[in-house]
């Protein structure tokens, strides 16, 4: 029986973020829905495609086998959809924006703003995503710019990228942690801690790296989960403290089911790179939003 597309995209998905609550949150579907998808899709093959966790999923070897083909199969749709909507009358004049998953409190804020193009045929869609794929979607020509967070990766020719703002690195805990009241902590007090990592090649990961580095602290006890979706869902179950971005944990801090700490370690600055195709060709009407982003970015 042929595998559906829509079931190999989803595995694709999950494969990526590692973690099947996330993927659901991605692909806006209900986690039983892509659990049940994933299930049919091991069906078929007859074999296990991943091993599931607390901390998430990881592939098997039939997985890992399958993952090329399915990662194929969701290019090849992401490049059907932005096609279809190309050639549709209202669609092709939306402005597609990429946002890391790092700023996805930013979205709102986006939504909020005075952001919107001049022509009310217009229309901004924000598509949340990893700073790498992000990237390549605006070089593809899939995204009309994509705001991330620096990774200390170059930027591939012949796109333009400038920074447009900064976060700040927090230290993160349950609020039920020995830690919470204190308010503030110092790096030494940290040292039977364990470490909750999002992938390697997160930006947020490598500036707080950096942060501890400076402080002339190296964890001891550390977990590397898929996705800074996995890191904070490990922080809600007390398994363990984070540095993340304020801007990542800003609502669920609000919320109370966070709690934020300052560290007591020279200040790092996570920088927030704007990504556009070449200025040359962008049009004056592209030109006008991308100067409103940074003020609607940080709610100014």
């Amino acid at each position: 029986m042929r595998p559906s597309p829509e079931h190999l995209i989803t595995f694709s998905v999950v494969a990526q973020l590692s973690s099947v609550t996330d993927a659901a949150r991605h692909l806006n579907l209900s986690q039983s829905s892509v659990s049940a998808q994933l299930k049919l899709l091991q069906q078929q093959t007859g074999q296990a495609l991943y091993d599931r966790h607390s901390h998430g999923v990881t592939l098997t070897a039939a997985g890992l086998e399958l993952l090329p083909h399915a990662q194929a199969v969701a290019t090849h749709a992401a490049r059907a959809a932005e096609t279809v909507a190309r050639l549709g009358s209202v669609p092709a004049r939306s402005v597609r924006l990429g946002l890391s998953h790092a700023l996805a409190g930013a979205a709102a804020r986006l939504a909020r703003s005075d952001l919107q193009p001049d022509s009310p045929q217009r229309a901004v869609r924000v598509i949340s995503g990893l700073s790498a794929n992000l990237t390549e979607q605006v070089r593809a020509g899939q995204l009309d710019a994509a705001i991330v967070v620096d990774t200390g990766l170059s930027v591939p020719p012949p796109l333009d990228t400038r920074v447009i703002g900064e976060d700040s690195l927090i230290l993160c805990v349950h609020p039920s942690h020995p830690l919470a009241p204190l308010g503030y902590v110092a790096p030494h007090s940290l040292d039977r801690e364990t470490f909750l990592w999002p992938s390697p090649g997160s930006g947020v990961r490598r500036h707080a790296q950096r942060l501890l580095a400076l402080a002339g602290m190296v964890p001891r006890h550390e977990l590397e989960l898929g996705s800074l979706y996995a890191v904070h869902e490990a922080l809600l179950d007390a398994q363990g403290v984070a540095i993340l971005t304020r801007g990542f944990v800003r609502r669920a801090v609000q919320e109370g089911t966070l709690t934020a700490l300052g560290l007591e370690t020279p200040q790092v600055s996570v920088p927030l790179l704007l990504i556009t195709p070449p200025a040359g060709t962008l049009s004056p009407e592209h030109h006008a939003f991308l100067s409103r982003l940074p003020a609607a970015l940080t709610g100014r």
